[in-house]
């Protein structure tokens, strides 16, 4: 699919992800200039924050142990 890359939207609609490959072509006296400034975004992640794993505390982690599992154990 071919999308004008001056509106970010339509290349975030393109629904690319990790791993896709994407080519952008500019014209023009700041073609150079252009071409780094969306490489530059896309390497910071459009600007989006990473998913940090969140930490559970350890009485989250201790599951109640079933009538069933006391029988048998």
């Amino acid at each position: 699919a071919i999308v004008d890359a001056k509106n970010l939207m339509r290349v975030v609609s393109l629904g690319a992800k990790q791993g896709h490959r994407l080519h952008f072509m500019a014209s023009g006296n700041d073609a150079q200039q252009a071409l780094k400034a969306i490489g530059d975004a896309f390497n910071a992640g459009l600007g989006e924050i990473a998913a940090q794993p969140q930490q559970v505390s350890q009485e989250a982690v201790k599951t109640k142990r079933s009538w069933l599992s006391r029988i048998f154990s």
